[in-house]
Parts: C-alpha cells; sequence; structure tokens
C-alpha cells in the first residue's frame, strides 16, 4: 500500500483535507482563531506548556543556548530590533517599576541590604543621621547608606552632607582630626 502524498507539498504525507500536517495546522488556526487564542489561555494549558518548555529546554539547553546566541549576534546592529527590544524594556519598566520596587533594587545591587535592613538601620539610629542628628524631614531628602569602599560593609545611615564630608576625606579618620583641628584654631571662644 502506498502512501497517500499531499497536494500541497508532495514530498510530505497527507494529514486531512489534501495538506500536510503543518499546512493542517495553519489552516486551522487561521479558521478557528477566536477559539484557539481562547484555548491557549487557559491556566491549565498555560501550565502545561509551560512544563513542556521546561522540558525542551533541559534536554536541549546547549543547543538553544548556541542558536539564541548566534541569532543575537547576527543581528545586534540591527536597527528594527534594537528599536522593538527599548521600546518592551520601556513598556516593561513604566508597568512594573514603582518607587518601591526601584529603591528595592537600588539597596540591593549597590549595598547588598533589602529595604526592610535599610528600614532597621534608621530605627536603630532614630531616624537621624548617625554624625550630626539631621533628619530627613530637615534635610528634605532620604538619608544615604555609608559603607566601606573596600569591604562593602554597611556602616549606619548619614544626611547627604555628612557623607560627602567622608567621601572627600577618604574615608581616611586621620583627614578628619585634622581637618577638626584646623578648623578649631579660628573659632572664637
Amino acid at each position: 500500500m502506498t502512501m497517500k502524498m499531499a497536494d500541497c507539498h508532495p514530498e510530505r504525507p497527507h494529514k486531512a483535507k489534501g495538506l500536510c500536517a503543518q499546512c493542517y495546522l495553519r489552516k486551522w488556526h487561521e479558521e478557528n482563531k477566536e477559539h484557539y487564542y481562547e484555548y491557549r489561555r487557559r491556566p491549565e494549558v498555560l501550565e502545561r506548556e509551560r512544563l513542556q518548555a521546561q522540558e525542551r529546554y533541559r534536554n536541549n539547553s546547549e543547543q538553544m543556548r548556541e542558536n539564541s546566541h548566534k541569532y543575537r549576534y547576527k543581528h545586534k546592529n540591527d536597527p528594527e530590533r534594537i528599536e522593538k527590544i527599548r521600546q518592551a524594556n520601556q513598556r516593561y519598566y513604566k508597568e512594573n517599576m514603582t518607587e518601591e520596587r526601584r529603591r528595592r533594587q537600588y539597596l540591593r545591587y549597590h549595598y547588598g541590604i533589602t529595604l526592610e535592613e535599610y528600614a532597621t538601620l534608621l530605627d536603630e539610629q532614630g531616624e537621624r543621621c548617625a554624625i550630626c542628628g539631621m533628619t530627613p524631614e530637615d534635610n528634605g531628602r532620604r538619608l544615604c547608606v555609608d559603607h566601606d569602599h573596600k569591604t562593602g560593609v554597611v556602616r549606619g545611615l548619614l544626611c547627604l552632607c555628612c557623607n560627602t564630608v567622608l567621601g572627600n576625606a577618604r574615608d581616611n579618620p586621620k583627614i578628619l582630626r585634622t581637618g577638626a583641628l584646623y578648623l578649631e584654631r579660628f573659632i572664637d571662644e
């Protein structure tokens, strides 16, 4: 018995209505667009597809990474692709980045602390600068995270002025003591 071949692609086997499997599915999707997309949005379908994608990635991770790398390299200077990515990033940022989320990411990235750890430090210091005692309300800005630039260890929270003084003194106590002695020479008692 010979296999019936498709009318659309004579080299492929017949699926239905004279079409190969690929063309049949494409035609079915076009004719049943509403039904198809409604079906695809069902939670059980989404979950099944997510699991299938994970399995596909587990079985072909090296090949998928290589294909992705090749595509990005081939299209890295494509202005349309760059613009499309930029717009998608802007949309995502607008929809998902609240002020609190931005603050959380900033603290985690720059100082390795959470917003809750920042709040704990603030409470421990009585919501004041650790050096001059100024509150964020007095200054009009939130307190800065003071950290050791060599080790990255967070030391406390300072107002912008005190943080700038430490930074300009390169975190060197000797420079700060010398500066204090210098100022004391000119203070009238």
